[in-house]
């Protein structure tokens, strides 16, 4: 799903957000509904060599979709690892709540687009294909 789609959809939900657990918990999980696609960014930049964030949007939005591509950020193992510490410090949950929430408009765009089993969901997994 192409990031204004993300910036829209995770500014409604901060909304709720806001009303519900005020004003930082709603910035924490907008950033994190966001920013999330961080790690295409980061992915880019080390298959590419490339630090352009302009061909960065390109190559994932035009030539590639991130077949079995490392997008750590929308891994289970680091969900989980969120979920441990947002156990103790309150607003990880939040951080956590606006990853999974981008993640389910990017299943929903996946799906819609017929592309199925295009996405490494775990660190572990994809450590086993990749490092042998």
């Amino acid at each position: 799903m192409l990031p204004k789609y993300h910036v829209y959809f995770g500014l409604l939900a901060s909304i709720a957000v806001y009303f519900i657990s005020g004003s930082i918990n709603a910035l924490i999980f907008f950033f994190a509904s966001v920013f999330i696609d961080t790690d295409h960014y980061m992915a880019f930049v080390f298959k590419e060599k490339n630090w352009s964030l302009k061909k960065s949007y390109y190559y994932w939005k035009d030539e590639h979709y991130p077949y079995d591509e490392l997008m750590v950020f929308h891994t289970i193992e680091i969900w989980f690892l969120l979920l441990i510490i947002g156990l103790t410090i309150k607003p990880v949950l939040f951080l956590l709540a606006g990853m999974l929430y981008h993640e389910l408009f990017d299943i929903y765009d996946m799906n819609k687009r017929k592309l199925y089993d295009t996405r490494t969901i775990s660190l572990f997994a994809w450590s086993i294909r990749n490092f042998k």
